[in-house]
């Protein structure tokens, strides 16, 4: 017991110097020295899509990524044989179960104890907006392993309208917020793990989340961030209770209730303007809890903005144990011919997302089939499979798990296809899945998970 102890407290040293290590080389590195070495075609795409600051992103990567290398070099250095050896086993583990082995033992214990908590953040675009395809997938694994609650939800959200799970209003003119594929802003100051931050306009501003047919509302804890500013005292008040908020530390968390069957809550919010709010999760202590960290018009290059402090702070206290990236219809264009820079790019993106939440496995799921116009015809767009082959490439350099979506839908001509059903799976666009067709592609990407879990409880028997 005592070998276990000292063990534990010889890693949380040893990872908590580390993290200490990172946030100062990557405050100090010279940005200006490093230069791209992978073609860079984000030109073709910036002028489509002029949120993204695709350079400036690439730039930062190429910074990280050396200082990434050297806190592994670091980490590997100062660990004791006994972390090199378990640091071994789990790398052959999850070789052998598509680099998922860690999400796969979380899955295990939790199954064996109820009370255990697991976390999966899924991030990515216009395809999961309104949480389609994530709340299907939510559904699937709390019906198997327990759990409620939509897990983390933004404070404000450019898909609050269009969200199904959750019932999330507030006025517009009260609010303002950045989020990390923005490129103009009034404030500046770290993104909450959803890659939004907010703050309030006025004195007074007030949000609403309610109960939806799929989700109660268990457990409402707030997440907010540093003051900028002490000239203000702000607060909140919650079924006519103030409660102050204190923003102290970069992140603070401040529970608003214990109750698991919540039906509404509304948040009434004063002198918050100085404030960085980042938003409410609603899950219960244990079983799986899935947030839908999606945002419009993100290509997934916007994620390494994402200040690994902060980020560590998030996960310290909902530590993830899966990380899903769900991109590829904002990369696509016709002008691109080699996805070789995105790739590289997304690599360095993963190793970034490695640092913030070390505990994480990570799932890479590749673009669906994306429709094009040719002549009278909808055809699969050209760049549809040499952007699979990039994200192929990036998963297997992380070693992370990568799933086909493409080949699960059915390959070339599917979007068409799901189009032209009598009950149609997806839009008109040949891009975005509907209502109907999202529960089909989350139980493609449900099965291959469980898929997996299932081989891993053999092999765990055995």
């Amino acid at each position: 017991m005592n070998t276990q102890k000292n063990h534990s407290k010889n890693s949380l040293f040893s990872i908590l110097l580390a993290f200490i290590v990172f946030g100062v080389l990557t405050y100090f590195f010279p940005k200006e020295n490093f230069k791209l070495h992978t073609k860079n075609t984000a030109e073709n795409i910036e002028e489509k899509k002029d949120t993204i600051d695709y350079d400036a992103i690439m730039i930062r990567n190429e910074c990280r990524n050396d200082s990434i290398q050297y806190l592994e070099k670091l980490i590997v250095e100062m660990a004791t044989a006994e972390e090199k050896a378990e640091r071994a086993r789990r790398a052959r583990n999850n070789k052998n179960f598509f680099f998922l082995g860690d999400f796969y033992e979380a899955l295990l214990k939790l199954e064996e104890n109820p009370d255990e908590k697991v976390n999966i953040a899924y991030f990515g675009d216009s395809m999961t907006d309104g949480d389609l395809i994530v709340q299907d997938i939510r559904k699937t694994l709390q019906k198997m392993f327990g759990g409620k609650g939509v897990g983390y939800v933004n404070i404000t959200s450019l898909s609050a309208a269009s969200r199904m799970s959750v019932i999330h209003k507030y006025q517009k003119k009260d609010w303002e917020f950045k989020s990390f594929i923005s490129k103009k802003t009034e404030k500046t100051a770290p993104y909450g793990v959803g890659g939004i931050v907010s703050w309030t306009k006025n004195d007074s501003a007030k949000i609403v989340y309610s109960k939806s047919k799929y989700q109660e509302l268990p457990n409402p804890t707030f997440y907010y961030g540093k003051q900028e500013s002490d000239s203000l005292k702000p607060y909140l008040t919650f079924f006519e209770k103030k409660r102050k908020l204190n923003g102290n530390n970069i992140l603070n968390k401040i529970k608003l209730s214990k109750n698991d069957n919540l039906k509404k809550i509304e948040v009434d919010f004063h002198h918050t303007q100085n404030l960085p709010l980042f938003g409410f999760t609603f899950e219960t202590k244990n079983g799986v809890s899935v947030d839908n960290l999606s945002i419009r018009g993100n290509s997934g290059l916007p994620l390494s903005t994402l200040d690994a402090n902060v980020m560590n702070a998030f996960n310290s206290v909902r530590p993830y144990n899966l990380i899903v990236l769900h991109y590829g219809a904002n990369v696509i264009s016709d002008e691109t011919t080699s996805y070789n820079w995105y790739a590289a790019q997304m690599k360095r993106v993963v190793n970034h997302l490695k640092v913030c939440f070390p505990d994480a496995s990570i799932l890479v799921i590749s673009s669906a089939d994306y429709g094009k116009k040719d002549g009278t015809e909808i055809i699969t767009h050209p760049a549809v499979e040499k952007l699979i082959l990039a994200q192929k490439k990036y998963a297997k350099q992380t070693e992370s798990s990568f799933f086909n979506l493409f080949e699960a839908m059915g390959g070339e001509g599917s979007m068409k296809n799901y189009v032209e059903k009598e009950e149609p799976w997806a839009n008109k666009d040949y891009i975005h899945f509907n209502y109907r067709g999202a529960p089909h592609v989350a139980k493609y990407i449900s099965d291959y998970l469980l898929n997996g879990y299932q081989k891993f409880k053999k092999h765990h028997e055995k």
